[in-house]
Formats: structure tokens, C-alpha cells, sequence
């Protein structure tokens, strides 16, 4: 067993190197604003937060808003940097001494160095996301809504008068990988600055018992690309999307591809929360999408609105708000709103199923701080996006976010 100054050493050495939050920094950054009371990020400043909330070390041996370390910060991270590493060292040497007895060689075997330092494997896994069906939000900002965002939801009805019950599940669930090549390699993916691909699947089930007639079944298993322009005001990003629309059963075989354009600007407020006005503590936000898709019908299965062998092409705009509670008590800032439209115009080639009108609104309240879980209330209406279906329903439930 290693000795307890080795211990103790490796316990200096293990504590996490920022000891700076991001809210900190974010104040490090900021200035007061007289006339409102309120702090903001002046231009002066920005490229330093940039730099201090994506490297840990700059904010956690500087002061003040700074894009780097003077001579004296400098000269004491690395005496700090060379004490750790001295520490290191012997912990190492220990391990070594003590594992020498079961060794053949005069050298410490990596697999003794890894468990007496506690060094675990690093997980290359990409990051699960689950979120609502049909979602249109950007799939970086997927990762940093799960507050305001729609999450995938559970229901379950119990009708004693009339002996029936109504189960949904609908969601989608992602893996994720951002592709963000290091300045060498920037080149590979220009003009965009970042490249984010995620294949995934989406659900949306309804099993009604009386009445099968308002059942939904669709599953569509699918694999999104999202490139990332960059710009002065304004951001681009452009989405392309394979799919295979199906059922639980495989029934249903319906192929498709979609394009979408959405712009990002924090100036113009376009697909980026901001408050609404000073006096008012509500966050807002508006998604507005350029959508563009194209199916074909290999079988029909149980679906009605479509035809084996009908193919269509439509575009449109798709269109989402949400808005929630920046301020006041803490049961205002668990509630979120949302509300989402679809409408497009398509050109059959086949088929009659030309047009698509969709919309739907929904209540949820936060059951944790990190809005992993919330009860959810939807309503929708118009023609099921996946399906076709015409569907006119409201469900509460419970959501998850992840």
C-alpha cells in the first residue's frame, strides 16, 4: 500500500486546477450599466471572456478580464506546475518501489501506474441526447437548452367510465459528436468553423384502446449533419438529414432527406435567447427555419394518406418560440413555454398528400435545477410530422431531458 505522504501528495495534485466558476468569470468580464442597474459585457471585453471560459488555466492563474498572463502570473503557474510535478514523481517512484517484487523488469508497468494514480480510460462515447420528437433546434444548442427545452414525454390515461386507457411515448434520442479541428486542420472543413453529425431516432407512439383508429406509430430511424457558417452579425447553419420513416411493426416504408437553413444572430436576437426588456424578467427566444424535404413511398402499411410508390418534394418555413422566467420566485423559474409551426407547401409527384400545416404548444415545469425532468402539457393539431396524420390531441405527462 502506497504511503500516506504519497497519498496525501497525490490528493494536492488530483484537485481540479479551475477553482473558477463561469458565472465568475462572466462578472470578472462584466460592467454596470447606471441607468439600468443591470451588468453587461462590453465590446472591450468579449474576446477576453472567450478566452477565459474556454481555457481553464488562463482563468484560474489571472485577475481582472484578460486574454493572457503577465510575467509574474506566468513564472508562478509554472513554479506551481513544477512543485505538482515533483509530487508526481514521487508518487510514481513509490509505486514503482512498491510493485517491484512482482515485476520481471526494472521498469513500472503502465497498468500499476494507472491504478495506483486512479488514471481511467478516457470515454470517447459521444453524448446522449434526448429531447421531443420533431424538434428543430440546433443541434449544438441541444446540448445547452435542456432548461427551456421540450423534452421527450411519457403519458399515461386511465378511463374508468368508459373502460379505456391511452398510452404515448413520443422523443427522439441522439448521439452527438462536434467536429472541432485544431488550427492546423481548420482548413479540412472551411468555410464552416464547426461540423456536428448525429445519428439518431425518432418516436412518436399513441395506443388508444377504444378507439385504434387515433392510434399513432411512427419511428423513423435517422442520421443529421449541421455545418456552421460563421459571420460578422449573423451565423449560418445548414442542416441535411437522411431518414427511413417506418412503424413498430415495419409496415410502413417511406424514405426521405430534408435541408434546412436556420441564421443565429446575437445582435438580431434570431435563434438566441435574450430578455425581453429591463423591467420585464422574461427570456425569450425565436427559431425561425427554411425547410426543404423530399420522400419517397416505398409502402404505404397501415397509413391512409399515402400510397405505394407516391413521391413529393415540399418546402416551407418552420417556426418555433419559447419563453420562460429569468427572475422572481422559484416556481416561475421552473415554468417554460413553447410553441412551434409548421407550414409546407409540397409539389406531388405522386399522391395526393400535398400540403403540410402543423402546430403545437406546450407548458412544462422543471421538477430539478438542471431541467432533466418536467411535467409537460401539449397541445397539437394539424398534420403529424413523420406520418401525415391528421391529429388533434392534448397530453400531460411526464418529460425528460437529457
Amino acid at each position: 500500500m502506497r504511503c500516506p505522504l504519497a497519498v496525501a501528495a497525490l490528493l494536492i495534485v488530483c484537485q481540479p486546477a479551475l477553482a473558477v466558476t463561469e458565472a465568475q468569470i462572466t462578472q470578472r468580464c462584466s460592467e454596470l450599466d447606471r441607468l439600468t442597474g443591470k451588468n453587461y459585457i462590453p465590446q472591450k471585453n468579449e474576446w477576453a471572456l472567450a478566452r477565459l471560459l474556454t481555457d481553464p488555466v488562463l482563468a484560474a492563474n489571472t485577475k481582472g478580464c484578460r486574454d493572457k498572463m503577465n510575467d509574474e502570473e506566468r513564472r508562478a503557474y509554472e513554479d506551481s506546475l513544477a512543485l505538482k510535478a515533483k509530487r508526481r514523481l514521487r508518487d510514481i517512484q513509490d509505486i514503482k518501489q512498491e510493485t517491484k517484487a512482482r515485476t520481471t523488469t526494472p521498469n513500472v508497468s503502465t497498468a500499476d501506474i494507472d491504478f495506483g494514480l486512479e488514471i481511467k480510460p478516457k470515454d470517447d462515447a459521444p453524448p446522449l441526447i434526448v429531447r421531443d420528437a420533431h424538434a428543430v433546434i440546433s443541434l449544438k444548442q441541444l446540448l445547452e437548452a435542456k432548461k427551456t427545452a421540450d423534452g421527450a414525454s411519457l403519458s399515461y390515461t386511465r378511463d374508468f367510465q368508459n373502460d379505456n386507457q391511452i398510452t404515448a411515448l413520443s422523443g427522439a434520442v441522439y448521439l452527438y459528436k462536434d467536429i472541432l479541428p485544431e488550427p492546423k486542420d481548420a482548413g479540412l472543413i472551411r468555410p464552416f468553423d464547426r461540423v456536428t453529425w448525429a445519428p439518431g431516432i425518432e418516436f412518436d407512439q399513441q395506443r388508444n384502446g377504444s378507439n385504434p383508429g387515433k392510434n399513432v406509430d411512427y419511428l423513423s430511424p435517422r442520421l443529421v449533419a449541421e455545418f456552421a457558417l460563421p459571420g460578422a452579425t449573423v451565423r449560418q447553419l445548414f442542416r441535411i438529414a437522411g431518414y427511413y420513416n417506418t412503424d413498430s411493426r415495419g409496415q410502413t416504408k417511406v424514405w426521405g432527406g430534408s435541408f434546412e437553413w436556420q441564421p443565429v444572430s446575437n445582435v438580431h436576437h434570431i435563434s438566441s435567447g435574450f430578455r425581453i426588456s429591463p423591467s420585464l424578467p422574461l427570456g425569450f427566444r425565436f427559431d425561425p427555419i427554411a425547410h426543404f424535404e423530399v420522400e419517397k413511398v416505398a409502402a404505404a402499411g397501415p397509413l391512409t394518406n399515402l400510397n405505394d410508390g407516391d413521391h413529393y418534394f415540399r418546402a416551407g418555413p418552420i417556426l418555433q418560440a419559447s419563453f420562460w422566467f429569468l427572475d422572481g420566485p422559484q416556481i416561475l423559474q421552473r415554468l417554460t413555454f413553447g410553441a412551434q409551426f409548421r407550414q409546407l407547401w409540397g409539389n406531388a409527384g405522386s399522391g395526393m398528400q400535398k400540403d403540410l400545416r402543423y402546430w403545437q404548444a406546450n407548458l412544462a415545469y422543471n421538477l430539478d435545477d438542471n431541467g432533466h425532468a418536467a411535467i409537460k402539457a401539449t397541445y397539437r393539431q394539424g398534420d403529424l410530422p413523420g406520418t401525415g396524420q391528421d391529429v388533434r390531441d392534448f397530453k400531460t405527462g411526464l418529460s425528460i431531458k437529457y
